[in-house]
């Protein structure tokens, strides 16, 4: 019998790689100043302070309530919502009337407000403060009585080496002058990371945009239907390309990179890469000094599920990608301030990530 066959074939587009030290790119460098400082230790004192009862609320304050609904003409509802202690952070509410109502008052106060208006329609956060399901926060009254329990005030630990102790450890920190010198270390190694981010972004959204990468659009956007029905339509895949056409070019441009630079990516690459990510998560909640072996027996199980292997082989390439590039391109310092910093970054925000 004779047969015919058809095939539908989208292929890699061909191009040629252009990278010199004729591509400038700017890295900021954030200048860490003394308000800054101050305000990070205040943030410190805070953190490592404990909670004292006081008489009257301030802005700063916690301020425990019970909560009762309310019907339209103010009485309680016989087996409505009732919660016996619900905390509000003043400086929280965005409702200025509303705060007002919470600023000066004491244990025992009463008063009915909006509910809706308290939490600024935040159902998620109405759900929790009145412990109640979140499906049902859009059926309560908006009315409920506030009845103050208890006003609490953060106060603030004094500088001294029993906090220098309990914020960094025994004997890390032993002066005011120790802690203000650790203090602007980690906030320019912190913007620093963020400078890095920054120029690697401009870096490859500005080189991959150059080479314009053509992708056999009409070829693609069939196939995405065809093998991703669950999540591409007719009538949405056009909507729903452009980011899968971003994530494609950019994936083409890496292999392309590596390809030339007669780069691959090892196994300690990927290990590396594993343990560089466990160690920002932890850096993230103030474990930054948990050690390599704690890391590697962390991420040992992980790396044997399909998924999590792949996403660091990723950020392996990604990381090769961004060291070869930067050996070939032109990269200027430029000092800046914090303000201007996150300008910049609002900007690029924009710009590049919709």
């Amino acid at each position: 019998n004779d047969y015919v066959f058809k095939f539908d074939v989208g292929l890699a587009p061909e191009f040629t790689l252009n990278i010199s030290d004729k591509d400038v790119f700017t890295k900021y460098k954030v200048v860490v100043d003394e308000k800054q400082i101050d305000e990070e230790v205040d943030r410190l004192q805070k953190r490592s302070g404990n909670l004292i009862e006081v008489d009257t609320t301030t802005e700063e304050d916690i301020v425990y309530t019970t909560m009762t609904e309310l019907d339209e003409n103010g009485n309680v509802i016989e087996g409505g919502v009732h919660s016996d202690s619900t905390p509000i952070l003043i400086q929280s509410i965005k409702n200025e009337a509303i705060k007002n109502e919470f600023l000066g008052s004491s244990k025992g106060k009463e008063f009915d407000v909006n509910v809706f208006d308290l939490f600024d329609n935040d159902q998620t956060e109405m759900s929790h403060a009145l412990n109640i399901n979140k499906l049902t926060v859009a059926d309560i009254s908006k009315n409920f009585r506030v009845v103050v329990k208890e006003v609490k005030r953060n106060e603030k630990a004094e500088l001294n080496q029993e906090t220098f102790d309990k914020m960094y450890g025994e004997g890390v920190i032993n002066s005011i002058e120790e802690l203000r010198a650790r203090i602007k270390s980690e906030l320019e190694e912190y913007f620093g990371g963020q400078a890095d981010h920054l120029v690697e972004h401009e870096m490859l959204d500005t080189l991959v945009a150059k080479h314009n990468i053509e992708l056999p659009d009409v070829f693609l956007k069939r196939w995405l239907i065809d093998r991703h029905a669950d999540k591409f339509t007719t009538e949405n895949v056009d909507e729903n390309y452009g980011n899968e056409a971003t994530y494609l070019k950019n994936h083409l441009f890496e292999e392309k990179v590596l390809s030339e630079a007669g780069v691959k990516v090892e196994e300690a690459d990927i290990k590396a890469a594993a343990l560089n990510h466990t160690r920002s998560m932890f850096g993230a909640y103030g474990s930054a000094g948990i050690s390599d072996e704690m890391l590697e027996g962390i991420i040992e199980p992980s790396m044997k599920k399909e998924d999590y292997r792949s996403r660091m082989i990723n950020l392996a390439v990604s990381q090769k990608v961004r060291e070869v590039i930067k050996s070939k391109i032109k990269i200027e310092e430029k000092e800046v301030s914090t303000e201007e910093f996150f300008k910049i970054v609002a900007k690029h925000n924009e710009e590049h990530h919709h």
